[in-house]
Formats: structure tokens, sequence, C-alpha cells
């Protein structure tokens, strides 16, 4: 899917009762889809995604039984800005990659949380019956498969092999900054066993320190899951406690990264390494330190259009609507409102920094 280049595609807002009022859709992921910006998909086109609650949204196990993965998924030269309520939710396993898109001007509750938590369909017989057909299929040989059918996939008894891969290359995340509503004080939040590789991406100017921050901690990643960081430059960013990158196993790949800042204060100067997540309050952590002594960060496009984007007028091509997105034939609608929404994505906040007294939407 292209979106049409020098676009400003303004995003709204989703009611209690699913409905996205005052904008457009965020994107939803599908399976074997490539969304651009432009015919040749450069940040430099200007597709900017601005406003409304979501930018994009990915989830599993939405609809009783029906398990959607979105493998095989890029995402080319977008721009995300000032999202209310979360800037990107992964859900889904598979395989999402993020090329010269820009994350800037965030102040929400999650800018980039990774969510996904490992689950699979135990039971072929909780599908629906109309996939239930095609789970048992037996033209596949005895190792796990899966057969797509719409936007959702039914798995084999013999095991799904379910897996999620998100990559960010070439990305840049500037002047995003922590709020006394956030939910997770950092950029790129990797809650559980995803695994994480972040490629040629810069941060620049984010403000996750003390100021506005109600969480004891402020960074650009968090991972619990496998990290991989090479090539990518963290500059004059302000972050809290314990370090800018905080690894919760070990499982660590880093190499050719740049780091600018005073980060006195921190523990580690780039990454905080620890066995798992319950020596973070309890440990010093293992420091990896930058190994470069100039940015490498290489752009793949310019950083602005060549003239300014104009407002769109309708829905960007970008967002198909499926039938199970719609409410009543006309109205875009989610399958669970705005509420459940946040509190499916919240599950980990209070174990992450000890909030007691997160208040979701009434």
């Amino acid at each position: 899917y292209t979106l049409c280049p020098n676009t400003v595609f303004p995003l709204g807002n989703v009611e209690n009762s699913g409905t996205v009022v005052d904008g457009q859709s965020p994107l939803r992921l599908r399976p074997n889809v490539l969304y651009q910006c432009g015919e040749d998909g450069s940040r430099s086109n200007g597709c900017i995604l601005q406003g409304g609650d979501f930018g994009m949204l990915s989830f599993y196990g939405v609809y009783d039984g029906v398990y959607e993965t979105v493998e095989n998924t890029y995402l080319k030269g977008l721009t995300f800005e000032s999202q209310r309520t979360m800037t990107v939710v992964l859900e889904a396993a598979g395989d999402t990659t993020f090329i010269d898109c820009a994350f800037k001007n965030q102040q929400n509750m999650a800018t980039i949380l990774i969510q996904w938590k490992g689950e699979r369909p135990e039971d072929p017989a909780s599908v629906s019956r109309s996939l239930e057909t095609d789970a048992n299929d037996d033209s596949s040989n005895n190792n796990a498969h899966s057969h797509h059918t719409g936007t959702a996939h039914t798995f084999s008894r013999s095991g799904s092999h379910l897996h999620h891969n998100v990559t960010f290359r070439g990305c840049t995340f500037e002047d995003n900054h922590a709020t006394e509503g956030l939910a997770f004080p950092g950029i790129i939040e990797n809650t559980y066993t995803t695994n994480l590789k972040v490629e040629n991406c810069l941060f620049q100017n984010n403000r996750y320190g003390e100021s506005g921050n109600p969480a004891p901690y402020g960074y650009a990643i968090r991972s619990v899951g496998p990290l991989t960081v090479k090539n990518s430059c963290f500059i004059d960013n302000s972050f809290r406690m314990v370090a800018p990158v905080i690894a919760l196993s070990n499982n660590i790949t880093a190499s050719m990264n740049f780091v600018q800042g005073n980060h006195s204060s921190l523990q580690c100067s780039f990454i905080a390494g620890f066995e798992n997540d319950r020596e973070l309050h309890s440990v010093d952590p293992s420091c990896h330190v930058m190994d470069t002594e100039t940015c490498a960060f290489d752009p793949y496009s310019t950083m602005h259009p060549t003239q300014s984007p104009s407002l769109s007028p309708v829905a960007p091509t970008a967002a198909p609507e499926d039938e199970t997105d719609r409410s009543d034939g006309s109205a875009s609608s989610f399958s669970s409102t705005r509420q459940q929404i946040v509190r499916r994505m919240l599950v980990s906040s209070v174990f992450i920094w000890g909030l007691t007294n997160i208040v979701l939407f009434a």
C-alpha cells in the first residue's frame, strides 16, 4: 500500500464504544504487506501520521479463537507524530520491519510498545468453525504449519512455532518526552520475548530524565527479549537512573554504537545488562560501553520533504479496512474499546516501575 506523498494524515481518537472519531483510523497491520510513503518509500516524501490516540496497531487473539499473525510486514518512510495514547502497539506474532521511519514529538503513555507474549491457540477446536476447516488440512507434513484465512491464522495440533521479530532500520527518534501520564518511561519497550533489532538508528533530543517523569527510570530502549543494537547513535538525550538502554537478558549484541551527552548520573553510559527483570531492582548491571568515536548513522533519506505536506481529505490507502473492522458497515470501529486496549497494554506497567495508582480511562 502506498500513502500519498507530501500529505498529513490526521488520525482520530477512539471512543469508549470503539468508534474512531475526528480523524482517520490508525494503521492496522496485515501479513505480507508493505506500507510505504510514495512510490519509493522514502521519508523525504513527507507522509505524516499525525495525532490521534494510536498510530499503528497489531493485536493477537482479539476475537475469541481467532489468532492473527502479521509476518513479513514492512513500513517504509512513515513519520509518526504526536499520538495521544500510544504510538505503536505490536502484540501479534510475526515479523515487522520499520525502515526509514521517524517517531517525533511523542508525549504519551508509550511510544513503541512491543507485547507479544508467546501465546498460541492450545486447541484448534477453540477456533471458529470456518477456520477449523483449514486447520484440519493434512496437506503439510508433521511439522508445525499455519493456514492464512483473511487476516487470521490457525495452527495444527503439532504446534505453531510462533515467533516475533521487530526491526528498526534507518529510523529516527527525536524530540520525544516523558509526561506525567506515561505508563512506560522510555521510547521502545519490549516487555516479553520478542527478538528486537535496532540498526542504523538515531536517538536525539529525547527527554526521559527527571523532568516530567513520574517513574524512577527513563531510557531509550528496554528489552526483556533478545536485543541487537548496531550502528546507532544516541545524542543529547536525558535519561534517568540506569542507562540509555536496559537489557533484561543475557542475549545482547551491540557494535558500532555512539553515545554523546551527559550521562554521569547513570549507572552505565550505554547499555545496562541484567540477567533478568528481577535484577533491575537488586543488583548492579553489567555495563556495555559505546565502541566508536563517531556517529555511524547513515540516513536513508533527507530529513525534510521537497514541499510542505498538505492535509489528507480522505483515509490513506495504507489503512485498509476488513469486514471485521466494521460495526455498522460505515463507521470504523475497533473490536476492543479504547478502555480495553489500554488495559491490555498496561498489563506490565506496574511490574516495571512499581506504580500502583495508574488511572485508566473511565
